[in-house]
């Protein structure tokens, strides 16, 4: 009889290899966000954009270099058992509630993040004219 024993992925890991397998770059998750992670869109992927915007990343040490991107960063991470989507890095602070969002599950937050790069425009559209600028689509 032959047994063999695989190693199963976690549910976070099947997530994140959604974001991936998207063809989106997700960082190695940060102590700094609570063991959540960095998600960007790099310029190169068909998705939503934000003409002349440069997104700032910083690779630690042993991560690999994100791509460009002229998209913003979305930090998810988990508080206080709630999965978080922060798209503008101002937490609840925020005056716009457009870019932070609380699930009750880490799928909706995936899908969350999916939305906001391939999806539904309108929240990219606000946050590019916040910054005086027009969205691209698609390209």
């Amino acid at each position: 009889m032959n047994c063999r024993v695989s190693k199963m992925k976690t549910l976070e890991e099947k997530l994140l290899d959604k974001l991936s397998d998207s063809g989106l770059f997700v960082s190695q998750p940060m102590s700094a966000l609570g063991g959540g992670m960095w998600v960007l869109m790099p310029s190169t992927k068909k998705g939503h954009y934000i003409p002349d915007f440069e997104s700032s990343f910083i690779a630690l040490e042993g991560e690999p270099e994100p791509p460009e991107s002229n998209a913003p960063m979305i930090g998810s991470y988990s508080r206080d058992s709630a999965w978080v989507v922060d798209i503008n890095g101002l937490g609840k602070s925020s005056e716009s509630t457009e870019f932070y969002n609380e699930w009750a599950t880490p799928e909706e937050a995936i899908e969350d993040i999916l939305d906001f790069y391939l999806g539904d425009s309108s929240r990219m559209i606000e946050l590019a004219f916040s910054h005086g600028k027009s969205i691209g689509l698609a390209k």
